[in-house]
């Protein structure tokens, strides 16, 4: 774009006399530190009680299929959020008033969680499918 001296004199004069934000409008910056001096704080380890072992992040209950297999899950409420980990294994869907399928699809295992709208769990277990028996 080609400015003529005239439009660039008037842009000039019009940004000069646009209002500065007055200094107690312009909220203050936190201090974040130099990350190069800044000291480290350790978080100290979680306490036990005497020889009690760190606790341990609870185990989903597991739900053995096989593949071809379908279960249907009785939900409180109808799910707002459905996530399996690991994608064909397993296919879900849900039906009103809070019904949960799930189809075996293939070989293998995954976690499947279903919460409500709130995001409140409803559902969570790890499903292992098998490999249909032989002859069947």
């Amino acid at each position: 774009m080609r400015m003529s001296i005239r439009s660039a004199t008037l842009a000039a004069v019009v940004m000069a006399a646009a209002p500065l934000p007055a200094a107690a409008e312009v909220p203050e910056q936190p201090e974040r530190g130099d990350p190069f001096t800044t000291p480290l704080i350790v978080i100290p380890e979680p306490e036990t009680d005497g020889d009690a072992a760190p606790r341990q992040a609870e185990r989903l209950p597991v739900m053995e299929m096989t593949v071809g297999d379908m279960e249907v899950i009785r939900l409180p409420q109808p799910a707002g959020t459905i996530i399996s980990l690991v994608p064909g294994v397993v296919t879900v869907g849900t039906q009103e008033p809070g019904m949960l399928f799930i189809f075996a699809e293939q070989p293998g295992e995954t976690k499947v969680v279903v919460a409500d709208e709130g995001y409140n769990e409803m559902f969570a277990s790890t499903i292992k499918v098998e490999p249909p028996e032989p002859g069947l």
